[in-house]
């Protein structure tokens, strides 16, 4: 049984593989997207079992950020971890004040977006 199912959401193909083979070695189930668009409808079609997001914030159609804000408006308690390849301390700040659990930065080990995972489903 995994330990939680948790949706990616990255334009990134190779992202998205790498994403799901480490999670899933890592014991979680995982539901993919290809941009915010695709996020939504996972989450509106599997909402009941989806634990955790992990979101990119450049994606074409929908950003990341658009997408943060209809999540929260559908869930408010869903932890979302951010990752991005460019943000601010400013951007980091921002983000959390629009609902994001967690902010990785690009490029970041998979170890810590485990670990980040574990502490947000664990609030």
């Amino acid at each position: 049984m995994p330990v939680a199912t948790v949706l990616v959401a990255d334009d990134e193909p190779t992202i998205r593989h790498v994403l799901r083979t480490f999670l899933e070695s890592e014991g979680f189930a995982v539901v993919t997207a290809a941009d915010g668009v695709e996020a939504l409808e996972a989450y509106q079609h599997n909402g009941e079992r989806i634990d955790a997001v992990v979101l990119d914030l450049g994606m074409p159609r929908m950003s990341g950020r658009a997408c943060l804000e209809a999540l929260r408006d559908l869930a408010p308690e869903l932890p979302v971890i951010i990752s991005t390849g460019s943000s601010t301390e400013q951007d980091t700040e921002d983000l959390t004040l629009q609902g994001a659990s967690a902010v990785l930065e690009k490029p970041f080990r998979l170890d810590l977006l485990g670990d980040a995972l574990r502490e947000v489903l664990n609030r």
